[in-house]
């Protein structure tokens, strides 16, 4: 899975990551508040384009399009102080 899309419907927003050296076994992970993208360890900001998607308060839709692998989604609830 070495090019994977991801767009935010309600928004129309999207990002996506081009990176020949992704395949199994590794990770990527990419970190939209830090705005930071790693293949494993190392920085893959190069393979990166679009924008950093964040979700809006409700409901969110976001569309997926690569190959077969797995993916997982992460969210954090953040607050103002």
């Amino acid at each position: 899975m070495n090019d994977i899309t991801v767009k935010h419907v309600e928004t129309g927003k999207s990002m996506r990551i081009a990176d020949t050296l992704l395949t199994n076994p590794a990770t990527l992970t990419v970190d939209t508040k830090a705005g930071t993208v790693r293949r494993d360890t190392y920085n893959a900001i190069n393979f990166f384009s679009g924008q950093f998607l964040t979700a809006l308060p409700g409901n969110n839709t976001y569309k997926l399009t690569c190959s077969v692998g797995n993916v997982k989604i992460g969210w954090t609830d953040r607050w103002l102080v």
